[in-house]
């Protein structure tokens, strides 16, 4: 059954990277059981990555005039389009029923963002590979939601904290678990290392560790099934989804950069072994 409830507006069009140096399996499977539920419509980017052609330039081991080159790059292209046809065919088509499809030449990143602006994507959906730093940049760069695929179980996780407002994510959780018919579970972490509380407009206030563990409380009160855990937040959410064995963990907008070098989002997308939504 397709459904279009408030709230789920960010599944109305999806796009889902395919990059020629990886192919992301449970990307395309969770497009397809998403755009399922909510008639979403699904775009399909293949990107021949310029890393890609450079591999093959490198391992001919040969010298190139300019026009060698350029007549050596368009064979390549002309390759990798005929290779990119086959792998949408055989590989996305048996899962994805009805999807539009566009192939380009170009840095993974950059396309994906060019891709956005041109379908008017609401969502991206991906799966990174763990050796790829580029392209965790993405988590940070995107201002739209993007779905991580990694597979787990049915329960649905949202993740809440001092460090957020804590408005989108326990009416999103509450809206897709009701559709999907997951079980919902919201945790509130109480996080060690940023003794602060975010109010509604964004802005941080120093507080006490009692303070933080009074506004925890009066959160649970809020809501059901409240679970709260004190610790490190990524640390303490990785814990807790192989815990649960989560189908999916939300989170809003507070897991940005806190440091040089640290990158929390890129830390949980690392780490945790269910697939999250960074609502964003």
């Amino acid at each position: 059954m397709i459904c279009n409830f408030n709230g789920m507006e960010i599944f109305k069009k999806m796009i889902v990277p395919v990059s020629s140096e990886f192919f992301p399996e449970k990307a395309v499977v969770e497009t397809k059981k998403l755009s399922e539920i909510f008639g979403s419509e699904v775009i399909i980017l293949y990107i021949i990555e310029k890393k890609t052609l450079k591999k093959f330039e490198m391992a001919s081991n040969t010298f190139f005039t300019y026009q060698q080159k350029k007549n050596f790059e368009e064979k390549l292209i002309k390759e990798q389009k005929e290779i990119a046809t086959d792998i949408i065919k055989k590989r996305i088509r048996s899962n994805i029923k009805k999807f539009e499809e566009k192939v380009v030449v170009g840095e993974y990143s950059e396309e994906i963002e060019k891709a956005i602006e041109d379908y008017k994507a609401t969502i991206v959906v991906t799966e990174f590979e763990k050796w790829n730093v580029l392209k965790y940049r993405l988590l940070e760069k995107l201002k739209l939601p993007i779905w991580v695929a990694a597979g787990g179980g049915d329960v649905v996780v949202g993740a809440c904290s001092n460090l957020a407002p804590n408005v989108k994510v326990p009416k999103f959780v509450k809206d897709f678990s009701d559709i999907t018919n997951h079980k919902a579970i919201l945790l509130y972490i109480i996080d060690i290392e940023d003794r602060v509380l975010v109010n509604e407009n964004g802005e941080k206030v120093k507080a006490s560790i009692d303070e933080l563990r009074s506004n925890a409380k009066k959160f649970a009160e809020r809501y059901e099934k409240v679970e709260i855990r004190e610790g490190i937040f990524e640390e303490e959410l990785v814990k807790f989804a192989d815990e649960v064995n989560a189908g999916l963990v939300v989170i809003g907008r507070e897991m940005k950069k806190r440091s040089m070098n640290r990158e929390v989002r890129k830390d949980i997308a690392e780490n945790i072994h269910h697939s999250v939504l960074f609502l964003n």
